[in-house]
């Protein structure tokens, strides 16, 4: 077992082949990871119902901002 993942090792490492093989493995498995992080923000986002977007927060803001200067 250990002298097939050293092979492994080697053709991914040594092998240009091996190489654009890892680098396509890894934008996969980081694309992955992004859409499962992705979906479980959105999961936790409708279960507690936060807010989405920095964008939304940033807008209260500036309206509660504005009406108290109205106010004053």
């Amino acid at each position: 077992m250990e002298n097939i993942i050293t092979q492994i090792e080697e053709f991914l490492l040594k092998n240009a082949w091996g190489v654009i093989i890892a680098g396509i493995i890894a934008s996969m498995l980081g694309t992955f990871i992004c859409f499962i992080f992705r979906k479980t923000v959105e999961h936790f986002s409708k279960k507690y119902k936060i807010r989405k977007t920095k964008q939304r927060t940033i807008t209260y803001a500036l309206s509660f901002y504005r009406g108290a200067i109205a106010e004053y």
